[in-house]
């Protein structure tokens, strides 16, 4: 027995006035009475509904959003409150626009329950002004110098500072401040840096045993008692 294939959505309704008109004793057709018409068609719209590509939940967004939106801020400081409610209040109209594609995402709803809950600790009304989606987000300009460790704004016609650049890599290969590049085989502790400001000394040893080949395995910086005469970066300071 064949198996005859689901018309689609296009042809459903041509293949119905086809089936009607093979009847005997309905040629030509009657027209359709204006209720069953109206039924007919409510049921193509729906069955065109059913073809379209359904909506994207897009609450992963939302969510992304609202932590781009309260990253920045501090809870100890002042104004918090209020700009953490403008956040919930466009986290939530996030999900009420993506409500109905939603449906059944544990996902959202988990969210949906979140919300409702921060928004009942901080006091947070329903109704106000809320954060915008892209926020503009400033950074300090400054100029570090090398000279005292001196911070000091952006502006004037102050030259920019010039900065040195050494550095070790491989057998070792080493780079000196002056751009001149060295391949050396040494094994033990050695000094790459050794002034007033700073001392560092490295350790090499065979990459395997008996080989003349050798890697860094240490390196160890000393520092001059403070005050520093230079600026100390670490992983928070923006360069």
């Amino acid at each position: 027995m064949g198996v005859r294939a689901a018309p689609s959505c296009a042809a459903a309704p041509a293949a119905a006035g086809a089936e009607q008109s093979r009847r005997p004793g309905l040629w030509p057709p009657s027209p359709p009475p204006p209720l069953l018409l109206l039924l007919l068609l409510s049921l193509g719209l729906l069955h065109a509904g059913d073809c379209q590509q359904p909506t994207q939940c897009r609450i992963q967004k939302c969510t992304t959003d609202f932590v781009a939106l309260t990253a920045h801020l501090n809870s100890a400081a002042d104004g918090f409150d209020s700009e953490f409610c403008k956040a919930l209040r466009a986290y939530a109209g996030c999900t009420q626009r993506t409500s109905k594609a939603c449906r059944g995402n544990l996902v959202y709803h988990s969210a949906v329950l979140g919300i409702s809950d921060l928004m009942s600790q901080r006091n947070c009304s329903k109704d106000g002004p809320t954060s915008s989606t892209n926020p503009e987000v400033t950074h300090d300009p400054c100029n570090y110098h090398s000279h005292g460790g001196v911070r000091e704004h952006g502006g004037g016609d102050q030259r920019p500072p010039n900065y040195l650049f050494c550095g070790l890599f491989g057998d070792p290969h080493l780079r000196t401040f002056k751009d001149h590049f060295q391949t050396c085989k040494v094994e033990g502790a050695w000094p790459l840096i050794d002034n007033n400001y700073l001392s560092v000394q490295v350790t090499n040893v065979p990459v395997v045993p008996g080989s003349s080949a050798t890697a860094t395995n240490k390196a160890s910086m000393h520092l001059p008692p403070p005050p520093f005469p230079f600026k100390l970066f670490g992983p928070s300071d923006n360069l």
